[in-house]
């Protein structure tokens, strides 16, 4: 009975273990932790020079460019679209743009732009995601809030 018992205690332990694991670092990443808070302050300063660099400014300047030529809100009433970019290239004669072929450049500039600030900024965006699996989504909140409050309207890429 012995045997038998042991190698039972030995079956579970890989899953006391590895449920250690999983469930360790999300106990010591709570707010106001060491832990917490260097995540916290890194992901603010990685994300802050993202919004506050060349190619960010460039896309935010193009995105509001794309916006106030589509003029959709006024333009869209009471539609509801699936995909406003593809709403605003199949009405142009209810947008500002003189025609498709340039609504569809100022698109495309705008799409390629914000790709270059993901790419150029992939790793801030692989520590936020580790931070949120580790520490709960209370901590992209957190985030977003500390970011929204510092930069406003150009927050959001």
């Amino acid at each position: 009975m012995t045997k038998s018992l042991f190698a039972i205690l030995l079956l579970f332990i890989p899953c006391f273990t590895s449920n250690a694991q999983e469930i360790s670092p999300a106990d010591e990443c709570t707010p106001g932790t060491e832990t917490y808070n260097k995540r916290f302050d890194k992901i603010i300063e990685m994300y802050s020079a993202m919004l506050d660099s060349q190619k960010s400014a460039e896309y935010r300047l193009l995105r509001k460019e794309f916006e106030e030529k589509s003029d959709y809100i006024n333009a869209i009433g009471d539609e509801k679209p699936k995909n406003i970019d593809n709403w605003i290239l199949d009405n142009i004669s209810k947008t500002k743009f003189p025609d498709r072929a340039t609504a569809e450049a100022l698109k495309k500039r705008r799409d390629s732009t914000h790709t270059e600030v993901i790419v150029e900024n992939a790793e801030m965006y692989k520590l936020l995601q580790e931070a949120v699996r580790l520490c709960g989504k209370d901590f992209l909140q957190a985030v977003y809030l500390e970011l929204i409050l510092k930069y406003r309207d150009d927050f959001h890429l």
